[in-house]
Order: structure tokens, then C-alpha cells, then sequence
């Protein structure tokens, strides 16, 4: 499955991270792309207020980055998890710890771009910290991973917001 058929298969209401080529370079940058509904879309804009929160959710196996975006104060929330311990995870990042900005591209249901726009990328801080903090940890198997990602939601009553309250930038469970 190529990723254009991947997001036309990927749920309204969610976000995902991807390693994308830079426009007119040779270099990949994390890219984050929103599916949404046309009424959502709307909502969101051309040009949102971006609210951004991470986290890291260490636990004795594994750690998790998790970052969350809230634009234009609405009422729903976006998280995307890191897995350092994944081909993908590490290259992302590397990648989000690098650059100088975060690119959105909002599709609609049917997978067609309706907008793109760019911030500072003001986590990029955030984003060491973890490969940091993953380096003193041995590698973890998928499991571990999605355990403590199900650990975190769980005290949360499965509540994005809060899960939103609860990011602050470092958390042991």
C-alpha cells in the first residue's frame, strides 16, 4: 500500500506523522497530516492558532514521545506517539529534533490535499530530550511500547483531554 492509498484509508479525525521530501530539496522533514471532514477543515482554517503539547512516558521498558495540537482552541485534539525502537520512529525524531519548522497538510475524506501551513517547530527541544533519554534505555520490542502507551491512556479514562492536561514534558508510569 502506497501512502496516498494509506490516507484515503485512514479514519476522518486523525492525524499521523510522516517522513516526507522537503519541497525543492533532497532533504526528509516530519510532516504531520490531519484528515478530516470538510466541516472540521473549515473550522480549522488557512492559517490556525496552534496549540502544541508533548510529553515523554517513561516506563521500565520503554519511553514514548507524545505530541498533541489543538488549533484554534476547538474542541478536539490531535496525538501522535513516537516509538524510538522502530525504523520509522527514530528517523522521525531525528528529523522533528532538526528542523525549524512543522509543516500540516489537512486532507479530506477522500484523501485530497485542502490545505497546508507551516509554524515554528517549537519542540524540537523536546524531541532530544527523548532521543536522549532513549539511548540510555536498551532497544524495546513493539509490545513494550504500545503497553505503555496503553498504560498512559488508561490513567487518562481514555480522555484526550486528559490526556492534553496531563503533558507537561517528562512523565515516569
Amino acid at each position: 500500500m502506497n501512502m496516498r492509498e494509506y490516507l484515503f484509508n485512514m479514519p476522518a479525525e486523525s492525524i499521523i506523522s510522516v517522513v516526507a521530501k522537503k519541497e525543492n530539496s533532497n532533504d526528509h522533514e516530519t510532516i504531520f497530516v490531519i484528515k478530516e471532514g470538510k466541516y472540521n477543515l473549515k473550522r480549522i482554517g488557512k492559517a490556525p492558532k496552534v496549540n502544541i503539547r508533548g510529553g515523554i512516558v517513561q516506563g521500565e521498558d520503554a519511553a514514548a514521545l507524545v505530541v498533541m495540537f489543538n488549533f484554534n482552541d476547538l474542541e478536539f485534539k490531535y496525538d501522535s506517539w513516537f516509538n524510538y525502537y522502530t525504523m520509522y520512529g527514530r528517523k522521525a525524531v531525528t528529523k522533528l529534533a532538526e528542523q525549524e519548522s512543522i509543516l500540516f497538510e489537512c486532507i479530506d475524506i477522500s484523501g485530497k490535499t485542502v490545505n497546508q501551513f507551516r509554524i515554528s517547530n517549537t519542540i524540537s527541544s523536546l524531541a532530544q530530550n527523548y532521543i536522549d533519554i532513549c539511548n540510555n534505555y536498551n532497544p524495546w520490542e513493539a509490545h513494550s511500547f504500545y503497553a505503555l502507551k496503553m498504560i498512559m491512556f488508561d490513567e487518562c479514562n481514555y480522555s484526550e483531554d486528559a490526556l492534553w492536561d496531563e503533558l507537561s514534558e517528562q512523565k515516569s508510569i
